[in-house]
């Protein structure tokens, strides 16, 4: 009993600063509970002609995913590894959203019950990897197919801990037909991004459709450049204020792009706060609006609310030096093996799948997404066209490469934001002396 009450605070400390972490991009938050799917069983006729049912070897496979297009990607990749090995059954348990999953993880482990599979970054868990609760999947096959950059971003230290899928991309997804209709073109500085909104509003159109009632979208938003500047200036930036050795008023860094952010949040704007991500999409996807500041993770969404719209992107500028607008990328989903799992063999089967030609088509077909391996199509949604553009343009910097906030921290910046995206006439000075004085409580 001593040694599982000792295992329940290791996992409840180590879950507790890492929650949501680093590179994690925002699910659209459901209050959901956990629901099961299991894959049906399969009877084998016995040499003398009798039919018996094989024993299965049973792995369970536990996300996050509140989308509907990653849930669909999911399902393909399990009806897929259950028919080429008919041992194998997995059962899928979906638990939304990341508060609740974190909490359900955390006592599954602690429990000796933790599932096979789990839906997450190293980054996320990097005291469960360090604890030895994650399988090292260092030279496995299910790895061969991903560059070593792609490897770096899910490893901790020397090890490799997970299988990245998909890109989290966070940026301006644009109207085209809208920017047409005004003589625009995706901006390349910031000037150039002010006098787009600038003609917008002068025409009577709404900039920008936001999802800020979901308060993680007004920290996708300022971090869709402020990434840019943290990667070029002080890439522990995060690491130094949320351990205390810095404070937000000591970044200049901060102050700028807080006055970009108040400046943007400044413009004609409709219920920004009213507005979760579901209905934000689907008011871009309409066309009512020009802009919408989101992330990859959206692009199933916005696809499934109109297959054809003319939309592309570009990276939100905070420079009128082209050169410093680089575009900040990390992984976005990711999965990774528990150490407690009892069947090593069969789970690498299913993790081979994901990086095979077939597993990365099925996610990219259902779930909409930037793969972290390219799919072979000729087909590309011009919305991918444009992020590849500027991927192999080689202005992009890695949000892996730096440490994110965690746990109360990471909760309170969002909540912070989504307070200044209520009230931005406070300025950015308002935001930094609240900042401050929030952390400095956490941290008493």
């Amino acid at each position: 009993m001593r040694k599982q009450k000792k295992m329940m605070l290791m996992v409840m400390a180590a879950l507790a600063l890492t929650a949501c972490g680093a590179s994690e991009e925002p699910k659209q938050e459901m209050a959901q509970s956990e629901s099961t799917q299991k894959q049906s069983t399969e009877e084998k006729s016995s040499s003398a002609g009798e039919s018996k049912t094989d024993e299965k070897v049973k792995l369970v496979l536990m996300h996050y995913a509140a989308e509907e297009t990653k849930r669909s990607g999911i399902d393909a990749w399990v009806q897929s590894v259950t028919e080429q090995y008919p041992d194998i059954e997995i059962e899928v348990q979906a638990v939304t959203p990341w508060a609740q999953f974190a909490s359900s993880l955390q006592t599954k482990i602690a429990a000796g019950d933790a599932p096979d599979i789990f839906m997450g970054k190293p980054s996320q868990f990097i005291q469960l990897a360090e604890a030895g609760q994650v399988l090292d999947l260092t030279g496995q096959k299910c790895l061969d197919n991903l560059s070593e950059v792609d490897k770096a971003m899910v490893s901790v230290g020397e090890k490799v801990y997970g299988v990245p899928v998909d890109r989290s991309i966070a940026g301006v997804f644009y109207n085209k037909d809208m920017f047409d209709e005004y003589q625009l073109k995706a901006p390349t500085t910031l000037s150039e991004f002010n006098e787009i909104i600038r003609t917008f509003e002068e025409q009577g159109v709404v900039p920008f459709v936001r999802a800020y009632k979901d308060n993680i979208y007004p920290r996708v938003d300022f971090d869709s450049s402020f990434g840019s500047m943290v990667a070029k200036e002080d890439e522990k930036f995060y690491e130094k204020i949320q351990n205390g050795e810095k404070k937000f008023s000591d970044y200049p860094m901060f102050k700028l792009q807080a006055d970009i952010y108040a400046a943007r949040l400044s413009a004609k704007r409709d219920d920004d706060l009213g507005t979760d991500a579901s209905r934000a999409n689907q008011l871009f996807a309409s066309g009512k609006y020009p802009m919408c500041i989101t992330g990859s993770w959206a692009i199933g969404d916005i696809r499934k609310n109109n297959p054809d719209g003319n939309f592309g992107f570009f990276t939100t500028p905070w420079s009128d030096q082209e050169e410093e607008n680089t575009l900040p990328i990390g992984v976005d989903t990711a999965f990774m093996v528990s150490a407690q799992t009892k069947h090593p063999d069969e789970v690498m089967k299913f993790m081979e799948h994901l990086t095979s030609a077939e597993g990365v088509r099925q996610w990219y077909e259902n779930a909409k997404v930037p793969t972290i391996i390219p799919v072979e199509t000729t087909d590309l949604d011009p919305i991918f066209v444009d992020m590849n553009a500027i991927i192999e343009s080689g202005k992009v910097v890695s949000k892996d490469s730096y440490p994110y906030f965690s746990g109360e921290y990471k909760s309170k910046f969002e909540s912070d934001l989504q307070l200044f995206a209520a009230t931005p006439e406070i300025g950015a000075e308002g935001l930094i002396s609240m900042l401050d004085k929030d952390f400095s409580g956490i941290s008493k």
